[in-house]
């Protein structure tokens, strides 16, 4: 049987027939570019989503500025001024105000009482602590302001008679100090610089370093012989202080220790010269003679040139409640 011809897809056959070859290209290609064109659209949506999504999690970032010259001084707190432990405080605040007042001296050297002799002294058993500042006086003479103190005493044998109360004095000179200060002891005996421990450096005033200074002296110093103090003074001008105190009841010596004051004096120049530009010297240098007077005040010199005119003390035997005869 002859097959018909199939008539549903004329139609179609002669539409596509109907359009020209451009038109049939164009019908091609139009529907790519529609795809294409949606396609990088949305690209660029989710481009502008996340940028924004990250630029709006971003912090904002942190100026740190550092203003020195403008720092905030105000206190914040109120002074409190300490006292050594006992069993009760009985200090007003009267006493308190003369306290600091005392702190707030100008930087000078200036004389004070001296010991009074054994006899008139009161006991120390029991007696209240001493008033602690920067001021820190020896055997009659002080320095405001110290925070460097060196004490040179001789330990020939002239001095075994009264070295009981040079030693209760230093006691009462570094109780006197506080932990910001420092301190170191010398002693000269012989040719010898006998230094208490530690060697070569001061070591803060604190209370166990102060009862450790003075326990050392009481073992192993012994006044004897005679001395020459030219080592001592050498090795605590080397120590930088601000302030000696050289006590000596001979500071020149005799017979095989004996040293030429003009030779004292030259030594003492050159260890401690007046600075540069200005009148000062490097350290003050406070002199007690002890016992008995030196015919060539060597120790009144050297108190004029390295301490000042208050640097000088002297002590005899009658102030300390000693007999003239008590002589060793």
């Amino acid at each position: 049987m002859p097959t018909e011809p199939d008539t549903a897809g004329e139609p179609v056959q002669r539409g596509l027939q109907a359009q020209t070859p451009a038109q049939q290209q164009a019908g091609r290609i139009v529907p790519w570019f529609i795809s294409l064109g949606l396609h990088g659209l949305l690209v660029m949506v989710a481009f502008v989503v996340t940028w924004s999504v990250i630029n709006t999690d971003r912090e904002e970032p942190i100026t740190v500025v550092a203003d020195f010259d403008q720092m905030y001084l105000e206190p914040v707190t109120e002074y409190v001024a300490t006292v050594p432990e006992q069993a009760e405080s009985t200090e007003s605040p009267t006493d308190i105000s003369e306290m600091i007042d005392r702190t707030l001296e100008e930087l000078s050297l200036d004389q004070v009482d001296m010991i009074a002799p054994a006899s008139s002294r009161p006991p120390d058993l029991g007696a209240a602590a001493p008033a602690r500042s920067s001021t820190v006086s020896f055997a009659g003479l002080k320095a405001t302001n110290a925070r460097r103190i060196i004490y040179v005493v001789d330990a020939s044998g002239s001095m075994i008679g009264a070295f009981r109360t040079i030693v209760d004095e230093m006691a009462r000179s570094l109780d006197r100090m506080v932990p910001r200060q420092s301190f170191g002891i010398i002693f000269f005996q012989q040719n010898n610089a006998v230094t208490v421990p530690p060697r070569g450096r001061l070591q803060p005033a604190t209370e166990a370093n102060r009862e450790r200074a003075l326990a050392w002296i009481e073992q192993e110093v012994v006044p004897r012989g005679r001395s020459n103090p030219l080592k001592a003074i050498e090795a605590a001008i080397g120590l930088e202080p601000d302030v000696i105190f050289l006590l000596s009841n001979d500071i020149t010596g005799s017979d095989e220790y004996e040293i030429d004051q003009e030779e004292l004096l030259r030594m003492l120049e050159t260890l401690n010269p007046v600075k540069p530009g200005r009148k000062a010297r490097e350290c003050q240098i406070q002199c007690i003679q002890f016992l008995d007077p030196d015919p060539l005040e060597t120790l009144k010199r050297i108190a004029e040139i390295h301490g000042g005119p208050d640097g000088f003390k002297y002590i005899d035997r009658e102030q300390l409640g000693l007999r003239p005869t008590d002589r060793q």
